[in-house]
């Protein structure tokens, strides 16, 4: 399986590091992957130590992180134009979206998601987003989607109801994409009590997102450091 791994970040040198060695640590030997990292100021000081993390790695700095930051309240936007960016650099068919502060934690991260693909998923993510007054898309914490429908939709926000990459759904569901969303202790917190260790000795209240395989086992984390 050959694919992208697109991520924005923000002065992020080890939580990026630690993404990266995941994916490389888990992939199969038929498994390529890419990776474009945009961080989202003018900063280069991490450029060249992330650049030698793997040498399928573009790095590419933008400003908007610099203006549109938490406490200017409009981070979503700096996080969504960030992905704009990065993802006219994207070459793989597919593209998986996540933010910095995720882990692949299995193989079988690999094998999942590409099963369904084979099923024809277009749009494979690891949560829901639970907000109760926006749109309930998968969230951009970590999902796997075909390239062309990020060029063929915007990945902005559009405030409240709307948050970063949420268009990517709603262009889905409005075009009859075929839309997965793995189990996961977000969504379903009682599913702590069934997955594996040392991930339920966590407990459903650590804010560690779980993404379970098809064997409760965990193939992916979201650690909720960043946004």
């Amino acid at each position: 399986m050959n694919f992208t791994v697109l991520c924005v970040t923000y002065k992020d040198k080890e939580l990026v590091e630690k993404l990266i060695k995941s994916f490389e640590k888990f992939k199969r030997d038929t498994d390529k992957v890419n990776y474009i990292i945009v961080e989202n100021t003018l900063d280069e000081s991490n450029k060249k130590y992330v650049e030698g993390l793997s040498p399928d790695l573009k790095y590419i700095n933008v400003p908007f992180g610099e203006k549109y930051n938490i406490p200017s309240g409009k981070s979503s936007m700096g996080h969504g134009m960030a992905f704009e960016v990065g993802k006219q650099h994207v070459e793989d068919e597919y593209t998986f979206i996540c933010h910095s502060d995720c882990l692949v934690t299995s193989s079988e991260f690999f094998n999942e998601f590409e099963n369904k693909i084979n099923e024809g998923f277009e749009l494979i993510g690891v949560s829901f987003d639970s907000h109760p007054n926006r749109i309930k898309a998968i969230h951009c914490s970590g999902y796997m989607v075909k390239t062309e429908i990020l060029n063929s939709t915007r990945m902005l926000p559009i405030l409240p109801k709307i948050d970063t990459t949420d268009l990517v759904t709603k262009y889905c569901r409005d075009n009859s994409k075929k839309i997965y969303c793995f189990r996961n202790t977000y969504n379903e917190k009682p599913l702590v009590d069934i997955i594996n260790e040392p991930f339920k000795s966590l407990g459903p209240d650590c804010g560690v997102d779980r993404c379970l395989d098809s064997k409760n086992n965990i193939l992916y984390i979201h650690q909720g450091k960043k946004d």
